[in-house]
């Protein structure tokens, strides 16, 4: 089990601006200057103390990710940014952690279990700034070795690295004096440069901070476009100071190119010899022990293979006897099952035809009682249509012996009449009313019946159902005891294959125990010879080692270089734009004082016209509007300048990119 992880976090390459010092009070729409630009630099640069002082060398600035890039972020986004960075901890510190916990649970197991744990663990390391650090506590890595195994690839490559900086030392202490002359020059040129455009700078940018300062009329005009003159000059002497650094560094580059591939065509002579030799003895040891491995492999996966292969028998022999006692079981539940089905399917059976008879019989009975309904309703029908034909015949009788009771009321028969044809009535009415309820009763025993039989219909299709699944169980029982029945013979089978297998892995062992023992012997006396190589490797990997380290050097070196030319870069552009920005704000005071002497002269002229006749005043504040002063065209003026000034800012941003 082996663990490659790694990953590098390098944050020498960017840079963060210097915290700002506060110079005065400064007039507003007028940046502050940044300390890195004026380092070493006093306030007032061409006193009489300050004459002979040189500029000091600007410090390496320690720079933090992300900060030279935030300039030009939002607010919201400089704060998403800040919580990346606390995430990007946070999972470093639970990564710290969790691998400290690992190791001390590795060295607790270690005790217990230590055959099990065979194998090399590499845990995760981060580089920063050309140091590799262990993301492991110092606690756990006390019983960690301080130096790696000899026969390691890392201590290789410090060998070698060792050893041509030893060579590389020794070319570079050669060609030491006429290098320092090189370097001495440049530094000169260089210095003289800078302290000329930065105190040319600085007087300007005094000039134009200083609060007292107050512009004149064309005498302020006169300076501006001097000065506009010497930054100007000033920017095309630091061009010119550029190019000359671009060109000593260019030739230093390629000193040092020509001195590292006379080095390496040297080292790569002497290095081609023993490495055809290592890679002999490498390729030699490498087979033997790939061959080692290769026999340790496979011995391992015939033990594993006769293990396994017993297991298997014993588990195959548990399971068939499992099945088999399985087979049994479900035999018996299966036959009792198909009893209890036939039982379940013949008393179904039985209630079955025992309801189609009693539907038969329901049928019948329904069919007579509505036979019988029909033929009562025919005769109440016609009960009713002879009771009405009666009724209207004793109406008339009615009729008939009112009339006559009114002739002739002394009659007595014909009153008992009455009284008789009135009974006659009333018998017929208790009879109506009696055909009427029976009509009612035959009508409900109808939908009795009707109810029964539908109960009877859905009774009988829940039994159907019943029997359909029965079946259903029988038919999958037995196809689950067929299928049980193939698979205890494929087993019987693999049993079989198996036994022979078990029988040519042990001989081919014995074969294979015979061939090691005899690489074994071989093993040891290349171990011998790949020593002896060892230790002439370690001094071979001393001197590369020195070589290394003087190389490493001299790269840090040109990176400082480097360094400096931006932050000399950065402050250019900071006064550029600086400058800029301060003559937008002198063009715009510019029009408002000429919008000012306008104001006032019109002013002037509109009193004096309305006091000539009385003639009191007779000084003047300011001289009277003439057309040698006319301030339009001085506008005009301005305007043309500022738009000039602009123009050559930017052909100046162009050619420096």
């Amino acid at each position: 089990m082996k663990m490659n992880l790694s990953f590098s976090s390098n944050n020498s390459n960017k840079v963060t601006p210097r915290n700002h010092t506060a110079r005065g009070h400064l007039p507003t729409g007028i940046r502050r200057r940044s300390a890195s630009t004026m380092s070493g630099c006093s306030s007032r640069p061409f006193s009489k103390e300050n004459s002979d002082v040189t500029l000091a060398p600007i410090p390496k600035i320690k720079s933090n990710s992300g900060d030279h890039e935030n300039l030009n972020l939002t607010p919201r986004e400089r704060v998403n940014e800040n919580n990346k960075l606390k995430a990007f901890e946070s999972i470093e510190k639970r990564l710290h952690d969790i691998q400290s916990e690992f190791c001390q649970k590795l060295e607790s197991l270690k005790l217990n279990s230590s055959d099990k744990l065979k194998g090399s663990y590499k845990f995760i390391s981060v580089v920063r700034n050309d140091k590799c650090e262990l993301l492991v506590n110092e606690e756990d890595m006390k019983g960690a070795p301080k130096a790696l195994p000899a026969d390691s690839i890392g201590e290789f490559k410090e060998r070698v690295r060792g050893t041509l900086g030893k060579c590389v030392q020794s070319l570079f202490d050669y060609y030491k004096d006429y290098q320092t002359l090189d370097e001495e020059d440049h530094g000169e040129i260089y210095e003289k440069l800078q302290n000329t455009a930065l105190n040319e700078l600085n007087v300007y940018l005094d000039d134009l901070c200083d609060p007292n300062h107050e512009p004149a009329n064309y005498t302020t005009d006169v300076q501006i476009v001097k000065m506009q003159r010497e930054l100007q000059e000033c920017n095309k002497s630091l061009k010119m100071a550029d190019k000359k650094l671009l060109d000593a560094q260019k030739d230093y580059d390629d000193k040092v190119r020509d001195l590292e591939l006379e080095f390496k065509a040297k080292c790569e002579e002497d290095i081609t010899r023993r490495d055809l030799q290592i890679l002999e003895l490498q390729k030699k040891e490498k087979e033997l022990e790939r061959q080692n491995e290769n026999l340790k492999n496979e011995k391992q996966l015939l033990q594993d293979e006769l293990e396994n292969n017993t297991t298997n028998v014993s588990n195959m022999s548990k399971k068939l006897s499992q099945l088999e006692m399985h087979l049994k079981d479900e035999k018996d539940i299966l036959e009792e099952k198909t009893e209890s089905l036939t039982k379940e399917l013949n008393a179904a059976r039985d209630k079955l035809d025992e309801v189609m008879k009693e539907k038969q019989n329901l049928e019948l009975n329904v069919g007579q009682l509505l036979q019988e309904q029909q033929n009562d309703i025919e005769k109440l029908k016609n009960t009713i249509e002879e009771l009405s034909n009666e009724k209207g015949a004793l109406q008339d009788q009615l009729a008939a012996l009112e009339k006559a009771c009114d002739e002739n009321s002394t009659y007595p028969n014909m009153k008992r009449k009455l009284q008789e044809s009135e009974d006659r009535v009333v018998e017929l009415q208790d009879t109506l009313e009696a055909n009427e309820k029976l009509k009612d009763i035959n009508q409900n025993q109808s939908k009795e019946a009707q109810m029964e039989v539908a109960k009877l219909r859905q009774s009988e299709a829940e039994k159907r159902r019943e029997i359909e699944k029965l079946k259903i169980e029988l038919s999958k029982a037995q196809y689950n005891g067929v299928q049980l029945e193939e698979q205890v013979k494929r087993d019987q089978q693999l049993l079989d294959v198996r036994s022979k297998l078990i029988n040519s892995l042990q001989t081919n062992e014995k074969d294979q125990r015979i061939h090691t023992e005899g690489l074994y012997a071989q093993v040891a006396e290349k171990n011998n010879i790949i020593n002896e190589l060892n230790n002439e490797l370690r001094i071979k990997s001393e001197e590369f080692r020195n070589l290394f380290t003087t190389i490493s050097a001299k790269q840090m070196e040109l990176s400082n270089q480097e360094h400096m030319i931006k932050l000399l870069e950065e402050s250019n552009d900071r006064s550029q734009m600086l400058r800029v920005k301060q003559e937008e704000k002198i063009g715009r005071m510019e029009e408002e004082i000429a919008h000012l002497k306008q104001t006032m002269a019109a002013y002037q002229t509109n009193v004096l016209s309305s006091n000539n006749t009385n003639n009191t005043c007779k000084s003047q504040l300011f001289a009277p509007v003439t057309p040698r002063d006319n301030y339009n065209e001085n506008y005009v003026y301005y305007a043309s300048q500022r738009k000039r000034k602009r123009q050559v800012d930017i052909s100046v941003k162009k050619y420096e990119i």
